[in-house]
């Protein structure tokens, strides 16, 4: 449980499946608001979740995205309280965790140049662009290194321009911190992918595949 308490303490956002009352499966993307000794207390961006929410007593399993993979438990929820602009949900502390590697966390130091679209929370302040190349890349996420904190926005889109395919996704923050490179200090921040469709993650799959094999063959 050490090993959970860890990835939700340095790890902004996760995602949570449950089965509404209607027996179909649901997603939601949460953040963590603060953590105590036997609960979590999350918020839900109504927007970003497409309107979609668990109820009092649901039972559910977590899914946290880490660049060892995924943390994956099981919680139920406590109290919930429905806002304009987010949903608070009360969580009981998780349980039965596991870790895996899945196919689609298979990560390699890819440098493909992107664009992230941020929309800035409750601000009339305009969009703004951020352009770059990644540290890494995997079929649901990728990270990046610049000089400057990143902060998590209501909107984020993300395009990954390889030299076969552009593909765009939104995404959602998992974290940023900071790092020393080169003796200087910068911050690495790693997205998950939210609605990146089967066919891009496994062309993305596949280019780090060949980009692993590249090394080998040069070594």
């Amino acid at each position: 449980m050490v090993e959970l308490y860890n990835q939700f303490k340095d790890f902004k956002s996760f995602e949570v499946v449950f089965v509404n009352k209607d027996r179909e499966l649901q997603k939601i993307y949460c953040d963590v608001k603060s953590i105590e000794h036997d609960r979590i207390i999350l918020h839900a961006n109504n927007k970003k979740n497409n309107g979609i929410k668990a109820s009092v007593g649901d039972e559910f399993k977590l899914h946290i995205y880490t660049e060892n993979g995924i943390y994956s438990a099981t919680s139920r929820i406590l109290l919930a309280s429905e806002g304009i602009i987010n949903t608070e949900y009360v969580i009981a502390y998780p349980a039965n965790s596991k870790h895996s590697q899945r196919r689609e966390y298979f990560r390699a130091d890819l440098h493909i140049g992107f664009k992230i679209d941020v929309a800035l929370d409750d601000s009339e302040a305009p969009p703004f662009v951020i352009e770059g190349k990644t540290r890494n890349v995997c079929g649901k996420g990728m990270s990046y290194v610049s000089d400057k904190m990143f902060v998590e926005h209501e909107s984020m889109n993300i395009t990954l321009f390889f030299k076969e395919r552009t593909i765009q996704t939104t995404a959602a923050l998992v974290y940023s911190k900071q790092i020393v490179v080169e003796n200087k200090p910068k911050f690495i921040h790693a997205f998950t992918f939210h609605n990146i469709s089967k066919q891009n993650i496994e062309f993305i799959i596949k280019q780090c595949f060949f980009h692993q094999l590249d090394l080998k063959k040069k070594s």
